[in-house]
């Protein structure tokens, strides 16, 4: 049976969903922003609020994070250079060693750098075609 999967609810659905660059983690959120030569992630607390010590509620949220951006890196095939402009803290070697165990769970092809002096995440992702986006694009499918 043959389906007009333009006019389908869940296509539409997902569509939507991989057209938005803000994502939802419970009640966090992520920003990615793909540009033709640099993907920028932005890490949000969102709505969740904490009586803990600030350092380490945002270094909660931002390993708690890893694994979904992660995920997204993986599902929406993105390659080259990625900056992940995470939560300001001081363990930065935490986030990286999470972020290596991430990137080895999702078997992603990538060179981790580390942080920049701006305080930026920067890793470097092997491409493998055509982003999921940029796919879309080509087939109409997507703005």
């Amino acid at each position: 049976k043959e389906i007009d999967i333009k006019n389908s609810r869940v296509f539409n659905d997902l569509i939507k969903d991989i057209s938005n660059n803000k994502l939802n983690y419970k009640d966090l959120s992520i920003i990615i922003d793909e540009l033709e030569t640099l993907t920028v992630i932005d890490v949000n607390t969102g709505s969740r609020k904490s009586k803990m010590q600030k350092e380490d509620f945002l270094l909660g949220i931002n390993l708690e994070l890893i694994d979904f951006i992660a995920y997204n890196l993986k599902l929406r095939n993105i390659g080259g250079m990625c900056l992940i402009d995470f939560l300001r803290v001081h363990d930065k070697e935490k986030i990286t060693a999470e972020m290596q165990k991430a990137i080895e769970k999702y078997q992603i092809e990538a060179e981790i750098f580390g942080f920049t002096q701006m305080g930026l995440f920067e890793i470097s992702i092997k491409r493998r075609g055509d982003s999921l986006k940029t796919s879309l694009r080509k087939r109409k499918l997507i703005s």
